[in-house]
C-alpha cells in the first residue's frame, strides 16, 4: 500500500504520515560498527530519541541522553543498558531554560573532546500559549528552535573536531514536521511573551494559536538547519527529519479527541526512529545534507520559505540575538 500511494500521491499527508513505503534498510543491519563515535540525543530518555540512542549503543557509539533530570530519565537510562549492555552518559538538558542549554554543553565539552552526531531531537507539541521558557520565549520557539540553535552553536568545536579526526563529516539531524509546511510565515511579533503577543495571536490566530506556533517553530528549525549546512559545510552536514506520524510523549498537549485517534492510527518511537538513524549513519553526506527527509528516506516536500534568503537573515539574526547571551 505505502509503495502505491507513494507512486500517486508522495507528498500527501498519506505518504508521509499514515502510510509511507516500507523501509529498504534495516539500522541494526545496515549501521556499521561505530566504535569510537560519539552522539548526544536531546530528549533520549522517551520516544524516538530513546530508540535512536538504543540503537547507536548496540552499535558502540559512546551516546550521550540529554534531558531533564528525574525518575523517567533514570529509568530510561538504566533500560538503555539492561537492553544494550552499554552504558549511556547522562547531561542534563532543560530545553525551556537556555541557561540549561549552556549549562549542558559545556558539562558535554569536559568529557568529550570530539562529537560526531547530535540529535536535536527533544521538543515540544502543541503547548499553551500561555506557556513561556526562562527567557520569555514562546515554549514551541524556545525549545524546539532556539535552545537547539544554541546548543549547536557550542558544541561546533566538538562537530569540527570529529571531523578533523575521521575525515567524515559530523551530522546534525534535527527532528522537525511535515506540519511546518502548514505555518502561514514567521511572525517574529508571536515569539516573545508580552500583553502585546497575547492580544495579536487572540485577534490573528484564534483557536489555531496552538498549531501556528508549533508549525512555525519547525519552519524556523528547518531553516537554521540549512543555514547550519551551508555556513559550515567543510566539516558537518544538517538536515531536517521528519518522522512520520509516531506515537510519543509529545502527544500529551493535544486535546484528548486528537491523543485517542493519533493513538489509533500512529506508528511506535522504534519505527519512528528509523529515518533519523538513515540520515546519521546509513546515508551518505550529499543525500542529506540541507534536506528534509520523511520516511523512510525520501526527500519531502518543504515549505517554500525555506528557500527564501531575505528570510534565512532574518531569522538568523533574531536567533543570534536571542542566544547571544548564552554564547
Amino acid at each position: 500500500m505505502g509503495n502505491l500511494i507513494a507512486r500517486v500521491v508522495p507528498h500527501s499527508d498519506l505518504s508521509v504520515d499514515l502510510w509511507p513505503p516500507p523501509p529498504t534498510y534495516d539500522p541494526q543491519r545496515d549501521i556499521p560498527d561505530l566504535t569510537g563515535k560519539v552522539a548526544v540525543v536531546t530528549g533520549g530518555n522517551s520516544g524516538i530519541g530513546y530508540h535512536v540512542a538504543r540503537e547507536l549503543l548496540l552499535k558502540n557509539v559512546r551516546v550521550y541522553v540529554a534531558a531533564r533530570e528525574g525518575p523517567k530519565t533514570r529509568e530510561a537510562l538504566k533500560s538503555l543498558e539492561e537492553a544494550t549492555g552499554r552504558t549511556p552518559g547522562f547531561i542534563e538538558l532543560d530545553l525551556m531554560d537556555l541557561g540549561s542549554v549552556r549549562r549542558a554543553a559545556l558539562a558535554f565539552l569536559e568529557r568529550e573532546t570530539r562529537l560526531d552526531m547530535l540529535f536535536n531531537n527533544g521538543g515540544i507539541m502543541h503547548p499553551p500559549p500561555s506557556l513561556l521558557t526562562a527567557q520569555n520565549l514562546d515554549a514551541a520557539f524556545g525549545t524546539n528552535t532556539a535552545s537547539h540553535y544554541l546548543l549547536t552553536t557550542l558544541l561546533l568545536p566538538a562537530l569540527r573536531a570529529a571531523h578533523a579526526a575521521s575525515g567524515v563529516p559530523a551530522r546534525i539531524v534535527n527532528t522537525t514536521s511535515s506540519t511546518h509546511g502548514r505555518a502561514p510565515g514567521v511572525f517574529f511579533e508571536s515569539l516573545q511573551g508580552g500583553a502585546e503577543r497575547d492580544r495579536w495571536l487572540r485577534e490573528r490566530w484564534g483557536a489555531l494559536v496552538g498549531w501556528q506556533l508549533y508549525a512555525q517553530s519547525k519552519l524556523v528549525g528547518i531553516i537554521l538547519s540549512n543555514h547550519l549546512a551551508k555556513t559550515h559545510s567543510e566539516f558537518l552536514v544538517s538536515c531536517s527529519v521528519h518522522p512520520g506520524a509516531i506515537n510519543t510523549p509529545l502527544k500529551r498537549n493535544l486535546p484528548s479527541a486528537f491523543q485517542l485517534l493519533w493513538k489509533l492510527a500512529l506508528y511506535p518511537p522504534s519505527r519512528g526512529a528509523y529515518p533519523l538513524l538513515w540520515a546519521a549513519a546509513i546515508a551518505s553526506p550529499s543525500e542529506v545534507t540541507a534536506q528534509f527527509i520523511v520516511p523512510p528516506s525520501r526527500h519531502g516536500l518543504v515549505h517554500p520559505l525555506t528557500r527564501s534568503k531575505a528570510l534565512e537573515e532574518r531569522v538568523v539574526a533574531y536567533t543570534d540575538g536571542i542566544v547571544a547571551d548564552f554564547v
